[in-house]
């Protein structure tokens, strides 16, 4: 048999000390955090089962909430059957828009945006993805375009014509289709871009600016370039003012979807 000398039953008994070092950590780590995840009584006046209860009830609200707020963003059956034939023309749509005000007190719409805006490719009233339009009433009721980083646009107002007539033969109409796109244009350039529209310019007798006055009757053409990847010509109509909400309803339809603009980034 091998010998052991003192040096070796020394080292062996430190490490056997260690290992039982280690593993009483190990042990009390363990005990700890069952401790920690174990269930135990709730301190609070609120029990498990009454929140989940609530967690439930609003779960049940928060989906009759959307059901609701959709009902009210959609335009009234009346609107559609007006425009039953303008409808069945491709990239054509009803909108209703919320006005932005803000000493309106009464906001129930969970919509971000709160149903002031909207964007005509989603066909949505969501804030955030990209909007063409905003409607206002802060300062006087108008609409606006352009809203985050290098993004712009202009609209032009048309007249007072039925938009079911209306077409892109019109000078005004004409005037936005033939726009240069800023696409492949350096972020300077767009930024010029936003001024020049934000002072407006004026074309003919029509002055085109990144805001109007909202006008029942009034048709319009909006140019919109998003640096989100889009950018498009629509003209639209305010076809009525909801006397219950002060909403807006437009009927609009998309003349023109570009190629995808690109900020030049060096």
């Amino acid at each position: 048999m091998k010998k052991l000398t003192m040096a070796t039953i020394l080292l062996a008994s430190l490490t056997n000390l260690m290992g039982c070092a280690n593993s009483n950590k190990e042990n009390n780590a363990n005990s700890q955090r069952a401790a920690y995840l174990k269930d135990s009584p709730t301190p609070y006046s609120v029990s498990d089962a009454e929140r989940t209860k609530s967690v439930d009830e609003l779960v049940i609200l928060r989906r009759k909430m959307f059901a609701l707020e959709g009902k009210l963003i959609a335009p009234a059956q009346e609107d559609l059957d007006q425009y039953a034939d303008f409808l069945k023309e491709p990239n054509t749509g009803i909108a209703r828009l919320f006005p932005r005000d803000a000493g309106n007190e009464r906001r129930p719409l969970l919509v971000n945006g709160e149903g002031a805006y909207y964007q005509f490719l989603a066909q949505s009233n969501e804030y955030g993805r990209g909007s063409d339009i905003e409607y206002s009433t802060q300062n006087s009721p108008e609409f606006s375009v352009g809203f985050a980083g290098a993004d712009f646009g202009f609209f032009g107002q048309v007249g007072k014509f039925d938009i079911r007539q209306l077409n892109d033969r019109d000078p005004v109409v004409a005037f936005a289709m033939s726009y240069p796109s800023p696409s492949g244009q350096s972020e300077p350039f767009w930024r010029s871009e936003q001024r020049k529209w934000s002072s407006g310019i004026v074309n003919g007798a029509v002055t085109f600016s990144d805001r109007t006055q909202a006008v029942v009757g009034m048709s319009y053409v909006v140019r919109s370039v998003s640096e989100r990847g889009y950018e498009v010509v629509v003209i639209f109509q305010v076809v009525r003012r909801d006397p219950t909400d002060a909403s807006l309803i437009l009927a609009w339809k998309l003349l023109k979807q570009l190629d995808k603009p690109v900020v030049g980034r060096n």
